[in-house]
């Protein structure tokens, strides 16, 4: 709920020309406006790249596979009666779709992405000599 509040007071903030957007009186920080971002694009990523491997490895209508992809990924618990009915691949999808939805997208992404990020450099202290 707090994601929508600051992609909607973003939005609003944009639409009225103004360059800081302000919820309840206050400013909302860059960081917190590019985390809502990032979990909800990674959100739509992973319901899309779900409903599309569920509609390739499973035999149902979109709106049943779209709808189980997006309970699973937000971990709700709600079914159109297909989940008995998916393949093996199918429940494989779906778990792994529960597990990412569970630990949260952008934890995941983070965890991914921070593979290919480049070493930081240690920090270095100033020692004392003589």
């Amino acid at each position: 709920m707090t994601t929508l509040l600051v992609l909607l007071a973003a939005t609003w903030a944009y639409l009225r020309g103004r360059r800081e957007p302000m919820l309840f009186s206050q400013p909302i920080k860059m960081t917190t406006l590019l985390k809502a971002l990032a979990v909800t694009v990674m959100a739509v990523l992973g319901i899309f790249m779900g409903t599309l491997a569920l509609s390739i490895t499973e035999d149902a209508d979109l709106l049943s596979v779209a709808f189980e992809a997006t309970s699973a990924l937000g971990t709700a618990g709600l079914t159109r009666g297909l989940t008995t009915e998916l393949s093996g691949w199918g429940q494989v999808i779906i778990m792994v779709m529960m597990f990412v939805g569970r630990a949260c997208p952008l934890t995941v992404a983070y965890l991914v992405g921070s593979a290919f990020a480049p070493p930081r450099n240690a920090m270095q202290s100033e020692l004392q000599i003589g």
